[in-house]
């Protein structure tokens, strides 16, 4: 007992000797705050202990989190950051989290607490383990950096760009930030490879030039730097890339660099206008055009096609109008010429001194530009500059929304000053810095939505500046600190900060908001109409402006009033104490009015379009307006009118009454004038009594047959008169031009006209659908085979023969057993062994010198098969709505189908070969109908070569193929991207046979040497599914397109194959990146 105490005790003094020795090893402390640690198998919240006394923080834990045993070695010093990040990602290993609350840091498993990290521009201020550092990048490409820097961090780091300022935003363990800090000093440094040269244009404008060198060079560039910038003023084009890269560039510049040819012309691209002069003569006009065509000529100008229109000129004297036959868009750019040159003269200016430049903008919207320029000269006449000049090229600028170009107007050096103050106006903003933002009662999303429709409000009712209102539109969240960047200038971040913090409260948002010094707000319209509450509060403030004249600021407030149409919505700018008197007054306005019943109206332009008409009829509510008329419900019909373009339809609402007015004043302001013919669109002889429509979705004799059986009714019903109707006898001259998919026809203009509009609603593309045919079909057979043949023949002397056998009816081992006697011996072929487990013997034993015999044979077979086939079909393809599509994919198989023989002096033998097609036929016919239901008539067969059957060609035989077949037919209403079963066939076949002798063969154990067992179980299932997908639009086609891409890609079985099919594909979109 005392030496097991003993024992105990030396034992125990061993560990703890061992145990001191051990952690006197494990920390090494220098005088320069670095340590080499030597922990093995230790719990981590003993590591961690060992942390918090280093690095002097506390830790808050729950000692089951760090239930875990690590092992740290280290060979040499290391400072308190590298321990510090040691830990944290171990934590990270273990799916722990680190949050700093102060100098607590707080370890726990919940990964959706996030707290927004210390945010750094150097390494020096960092104060905590986890930091956000924000780089400034100079050279390289920011993504690209983000993408080198995102495989070596961790998947809990973050990486966040902005691209307007060039920032790069990284959080992690201040180690990871330091070694990111030496690979971005190294990679974004200021030694640059690259080269620049200068190309001096001689026949064409730089910017053709670099649109086509771009599309040359693009195979060529290889990921290499490839910079083109051209300055059109001076005809130079700056090149910036690799030296080798500008070589082959310069060579091709000069091969381009030459002087243009005429474009080819063809009926199909160009078109006509007719143009009546109304202010100046034909001769004025010609010579105008005849000047600008020379001066055009002689500044190079890059749009050669406009002076080919021009010199298409010819002047038709019946109708005392200009013929100019063109493409669309130099057509359309010829009849703003025209419409310049055609303005009312003025005494006091001399016309040989006007011209026109087109400005083309580079960094700002046209827009912006044409407010700034009514702005400039609104002052300029308010500050009595006498530049009159000046101010009309200003005032007639127009900003042209096609080519963001601004067009002037007027003498020449008004026009050279106007440029160069557009040049001051066409600059990139700049972004000098950035602010984030973290909301504190607010969401981001719902900061950002209250932000947006601020912007949008103070830019309806011109509150704004544009640098604001461009800094908001290019605010960016930031999600994984739960915050809001904005970049600007210094000022443009103040307004910003003074607008959140207007935004950013727990009051409601009706509350009175602060720009700068404005106050303003905005009042939402809930239940009476605009009209009706302006002319209240208009009605108030002019009875006020009478009684009390103390009350200025309220008056003031009330007549800042403005109303947004686009957010239905009114602002109010002012002190605060007269906006808060506004709130009360302007709810009890807004209430709901009994009125008759609204309705809707719905016009199509005839002559005018839609933008015109709309603008015509907002200036006559404004003219009546201000002539004191009172019709407060018309004008309110009027300022609900809203143009579609998709339709080209203008839409009203209002009581019955009031659109019964705006009917008539539509009848009275739609009608044809110079400008706008009845019918443009026809082109033909002299009388203009010829109407050639080009098709643009259907095939010309459709249409054509369409229109005969309109005719055909109308005679049907009308009798004589209907076949005198000028309509009947245009249709009876349709004749369908197949060249070029075109309808002709003759009649007088009215009547073309109306043939026009019945074609064009004739001619509409049809709706497609994407459908797709699931086919499974599954057989499963199990065949079991199991017997015994056996068979004795007994002969004596040539005198007796007896035998006894129990073979099967058919059986080849019973045939070949029969032959055996004393003279015909077994042979191999006797035996015939088939599939499956054979054992079988043939013996014959003679005597009596041959004369006796005695046959012994006997053949055990087993055999058990098991089959399993899974055959799975998508056939896929788009159809248009009520076009019938067929699709099929299988084999063309031959076969001998007849063989016919003629015997006479010699033997002819004619042989009819065959084919038939096995595989998979779809025919499908879809219907569109309401409510996206898509009536499918389908008709599929599916067929495939029985196995086991032989389908070869033998000569002077018919040789037929045995086919397994499934066809259905059928018509179903199918819901858009549903999918449903179409039909399914369960075909569950068994059978058994067994053969033997009666009552021996019946018996347990003995009786398999008496019979024989076959058994055959087969089981065939097929389920056939089908899921349409109407196409509403082209993204919808994109779409598609793309999921069956990757689709294909990815059932294509290996990368080799993989790599095949992207090689395959990109050869068909290699014109996209042309």
């Amino acid at each position: 007992m005392k030496k097991v105490r003993l024992l105990k005790f030396i034992i125990i003094s061993l560990i703890f000797t061992s145990t001191l020795s051990l952690h006197s090893e494990e920390l090494n402390i220098s005088s320069e705050d670095t340590f080499t640690i030597n922990y093995e198998n230790v719990a981590l919240s003993e590591y961690v202990k060992f942390v918090s006394k280093v690095c002097k923080v506390n830790f808050i834990y729950n000692i089951e989190d760090l239930n875990y045993t690590i092992s740290v070695l280290s060979k040499e010093a290391v400072t308190k950051d590298n321990v510090m990040s040691t830990l944290i990602q171990i934590l990270r290993i273990h799916s722990l989290n680190l949050i700093e609350e102060d100098n607590n840091l707080i370890i726990s498993k919940n990964p959706d607490v996030k707290e927004l990290a210390q945010v750094i521009v150097d390494n020096k201020d960092a104060k905590d383990p986890i930091v956000t550092r924000i780089f400034k990048i100079n050279n390289v490409g920011v993504e690209n950096l983000s993408a080198i820097l995102r495989p070596m961090i961790s998947a809990v780091a973050d990486i966040e760009i902005s691209m307007q300022t060039r920032h790069l935003i990284v959080t992690d363990v201040i180690s990871n930030i330091s070694k990111i800090a030496d690979l971005i000093d190294v990679i974004d440094s200021d030694e640059n490879p690259l080269d620049i040269k200068t190309y001096i244009s001689k026949k064409n404008l730089p910017s053709t030039l670099m649109n086509l060198t771009k599309q040359i060079m693009q195979p060529l560039i290889e990921g290499s730097p490839f910079i083109l910038v051209p300055q059109d003023r001076t005809r130079i084009l700056f090149l910036v890339s690799t030296p080798s890269l500008i070589k082959r560039a310069l060579s091709i510049l000069e091969n381009l660099d030459t002087a243009p040819k005429k474009q080819l012309k063809s009926p199909e691209n160009e078109n006509i206008l007719l143009y009546s002069p109304k202010n100046r003569s034909y001769e004025d006009i010609k010579k105008s055009l005849n000047e600008i065509v020379e001066n055009l000529k002689r500044s190079g100008f890059p749009e050669s096609g406009v002076i080919e229109t021009i010199d298409t000129l010819k002047w038709i004297k019946e109708t005392q109008s200009f013929l100019f036959i063109g493409s669309d868009e130099t057509i359309l750019k010829v009849q703003n010429i025209l419409k310049n040159l055609d303005s009312p003269l003025d005494i006091n200016k001399n016309p040989s001194q006007s011209t026109f430049f087109l400005y083309k903008l580079k960094n700002i919207p046209g827009e912006v530009v044409e407010d700034r320029l009514e702005d400039l000269a609104k002052n300029l006449k308010e500050q009595d500059v006498e530049n009159p000049k000046l101010i009309e090229v200003i005032e007639k600028a127009k900003w042209i929304k096609e080519t963001n170009s601004i067009l002037l107007t007027g003498e020449s050096f008004a026009i050279n000053e106007a440029k160069n103050i557009i040049t001051e106006f066409d600059i990139p903003s700049l972004k000098e810095s950035f602010i984030l933002y973290t909301p504190k009662f607010l969401t981001i999303d719902d900061l950002e939505k209250s932000i947006n429709e601020v912007a949008r409000n103070l830019k309806a009712a011109g509150l704004a500046d544009p640098d604001l209102i461009d800094s908001i539109k290019d605010i960016k969240i930031i999600k994984s600190s739960n915050s809001l960047a904005f970049t600007g200038s210094e000022s443009t971040l103040k307004k910003i900060q003074n607008l959140i913090s207007t935004l950013d409260i727990e009051s409601s948002r009706k509350a009175i908001q602060k720009l700068g010094t404005t106050n303003f707000w905005v009042y939402q319209i809930r239940h009476a109409t605009p009209s009706q509450i302006l002319s209240s509060i208009k009605s108030v403030t002019r009875d006020l402006s009478k009684i009390d004249s103390s009350s200025r600021d309220f008056i003031g407030a009330l007549k800042s009033m403005k109303y947004v149409k686009e957010t239905n919505s009114l602002v109010f700018t002012g002190t605060e104490d007269s906006l808060e008197k506004i709130k009360p007054l302007i709810e009890k306005f807004d209430i709901l009015s009994e009125k008759e019943g609204t309705s809707y109206f719905v016009y199509k332009p005839q002559y005018q379009t839609g933008p015109e008409l709309e603008n015509i009829l907002t200036n006559f509510a404004e003219h009546l307006k201000q002539t004191g008329v009172e019709n407060d419900a018309m004008f309110e019909a009027i300022s609900t009118m809203k143009y579609s373009k998709e339709t080209n339809s203008l839409v009203f609402t209002g009581n019955i009454a009031t659109i019964d007015e705006v009917k008539q004043l539509l009848l009275t302001f739609d009608v044809p004038d110079m400008q706008h013919p009845g019918s443009t669109e026809i082109s033909g002889l002299e009388d203009l009594g010829f109407l050639v429509y080009k098709l643009q979705y259907h095939k010309g004799s459709d249409i054509q047959g369409a229109l005969k059986q309109i005719a055909k009714d109308l005679k049907l019903n009308q009798g004589e008169a209907g076949v005198k109707f000028k309509l009947v006898k245009a249709i009876d001259t349709i004749q369908w031009i197949a060249v070029t998919n075109s309808l002709l026809c003759s009649g007088d203009s009215e009547t073309t006209a109306k043939l026009r509009e019945l074609i064009k609603s004739l001619d509409v593309p049809l709706k497609q659908v994407f459908i797709e045919v699931l086919i499974i079909q599954t057989t499963l057979s199990n065949v079991l085979s199991f017997g015994l043949d056996w068979g004795s023949k007994f002969g004596y002397k040539n005198q007796a023969v007896a035998g006894i056998s129990n073979f099967a009816p058919g059986s080849s081992f019973g045939s070949s057993f029969g032959g055996i006697s004393n003279s015909n011996t077994p042979q191999g072929s006797d035996l015939s062994l088939g599939d499956g487990f054979d054992f079988g013997v043939i013996g014959d034993i003679l005597f009596h010198k041959g004369k006796s015999f005695l046959s012994l044979g006997s053949l055990l077979r087993a055999l058990q098969v098991d089959t399993e086939t899974s055959i799975v079909m998508t056939p896929k393809i788009i159809a248009q709505d009520s076009k019938t599509s067929t699709i099929f994919s299988g084999s063309n198989i031959p076969y001998l189908g007849s063989v016919t023989t003629n015997t006479s002096n010699t033997t002819l033998t004619t042989q009819n070969l065959e084919y038939r097609d096995v595989g998979l036929g779809l025919t499908i016919t879809p219907v569109l109908g309401n409510s996206d239901q898509v009536t499918l008539t389908i008709d599929l067969t599916s067929t495939q070569i029985q196995p086991g059957t032989d389908s070869t060609i033998q000569s002077g035989q018919v040789t037929g193929i045995t086919t397994l077949k499934t066809t259905m037919n059928t018509a179903v209403h199918v819901p858009n991207k549903h999918f449903l079963v179409l039909s399914g066939l369960v075909q569950d076949t068994k059978q058994k046979v067994k053969t033997g002798i009666p009552c021996l063969g019946g018996i347990p154990i003995i009786g398999s040497a008496f019979s024989k067992d076959d058994k055959s179980d087969q089981r065939n299932n097929i389920v056939i599914f089908i899921r349409p997908h109407i196409i509403n639009s082209y993204q919808d086609l994109t779409s598609i397109t793309e999921n069956q891409e990757d689709l294909f890609r990815d059932q294509t079985g290996s990368s080799f194959l993989e790599n095949t099919f992207d090689e395959a594909t990109d050869t068909i979109k290699a014109y996209e990146v042309n």
